[in-house]
């Protein structure tokens, strides 16, 4: 149903997300647990910032009407 590209990563400044659907919620994951970005799509593609995080590793949760689509281990250099 979904075809998600996560691109680059390891990330340097911004992370892509592309083939949402809109109405997609994106949760950024530290290693602690703490949701540190938490976004509702309005388009089939997405930008993170992850310029302001620390350099360490974090869990990308795409969800689509409250179930899990894909989850991916990010890399911040």
């Amino acid at each position: 149903m979904f075809t998600i590209k996560v691109r680059p990563n390891p990330v340097d400044d911004v992370v892509t997300v592309a083939g949402l659907a809109p109405g997609s919620q994106l949760c950024l994951i530290d290693a602690s647990g703490n949701v540190v970005a938490n976004v509702i799509t309005t388009q089939t593609t997405q930008e993170i910032d992850m310029r302001t995080l620390s350099r360490a590793s974090y869990i990308l949760q795409v969800l689509y009407d409250n179930k899990m689509v894909k989850s991916v281990q990010l890399t911040r250099q």
